[in-house]
């Protein structure tokens, strides 16, 4: 995560899969398979004894963001997650291409 860092504050980071070099507005965050976002969520919710549609959702009013309604849960699934996920800083277009399957040659 140390290139995400440097991305952060503006400095260039290499994509940890092309190698391009990038910057904060120009990289995303990806969570390393097999430990994928929804691998992560699954499990947490089977730990939890829940199904999705058991979880209260709400939006901020910044539209682009969705948090836990249940403040006990939220902390709880925080905690999970950064347990388990292994993350790492992509380019926008190598994401995309990982997320829709194409393989991406460095």
């Amino acid at each position: 995560m140390a290139a995400w860092l440097d991305a952060r504050h503006g400095e260039q980071a290499p994509c940890e899969v092309s190698g391009q070099l990038i910057t904060k507005d120009q990289c995303e965050i990806d969570h390393q398979a097999p430990d994928t976002f929804k691998a992560i969520l699954d499990a947490f919710l089977q730990v939890k004894g829940l199904g999705l549609d058991q979880v209260s959702i709400q939006d901020l009013p910044n539209g682009r963001t969705t948090v836990l309604s249940d403040k006990a849960l939220t902390q709880a699934w925080l905690l999970y997650h950064r347990e388990r996920a292994r993350l790492r800083v992509l380019s926008r277009e190598t994401h995309v291409a990982i997320t829709r399957g194409v393989e991406v040659f460095v």
